[in-house]
């Protein structure tokens, strides 16, 4: 019988925001705010909350793309007006890419090897190319409306809807 209830609570650094999990599930990316980190928790493990890697990455990270196979994350270090390709064995920032003013939710199109990044001070989405993830690329810049918050892609990945917080669409 299914319950509705919290099973289980781990600590998550000093300021919790953005998290994914890898896609085959071995992994728990969380962005913790306020310790400019990473934190990397292995599902897998006996104790999820005991095999925890930490990450620095730059101010303020916010949201978190996990991408195929779970060995490297993206993060919006949104007080930095960046993203972070993460490599989880080296413990280190792959490649860094200035983005809009103050990067907060990232979407990962796998199948286009693409990245939106919403970026809600200059109401804008960078579309960034990362099939090399060393060198991420700036595709565009699309204007939105004002403080977009959340994506979703759909028909295939040919539509991206965008909420905008403070204009109310």
């Amino acid at each position: 019988m299914r319950q509705q209830a919290v099973v289980q609570t781990w600590p998550a650094g000093a300021g919790p925001v953005g998290l994914d999990v890898a896609d085959d599930a071995s992994r728990l990316f969380v962005a913790d705010w306020y310790s400019n980190q990473l934190l990397v928790y292995e599902l897998g493990a006996a104790d999820p909350a005991a095999q925890i890697t930490r990450i620095p990455v730059g101010r303020a990270p916010a949201g978190v793309a996990a991408l195929p196979g779970g060995h490297t994350a993206v993060v919006a270090e949104r007080d930095d007006d960046s993203v972070a390709v993460v490599d989880v064995a080296t413990k280190r920032v792959r490649a860094r890419l200035r983005v809009g003013t103050h990067p907060f939710a990232l979407l990962h199109d796998a199948p286009r090897a693409r990245l939106y990044v919403l970026n809600v001070q200059s109401d804008d989405v960078s579309v960034l190319d990362i099939g090399n993830l060393d060198q991420p690329r700036l595709l565009a810049t699309v204007k939105v409306g004002k403080a977009p918050y959340g994506a979703a892609l759909a028909q295939g990945g040919t539509r991206l809807f965008v909420s905008n917080q403070h204009a109310d669409t």
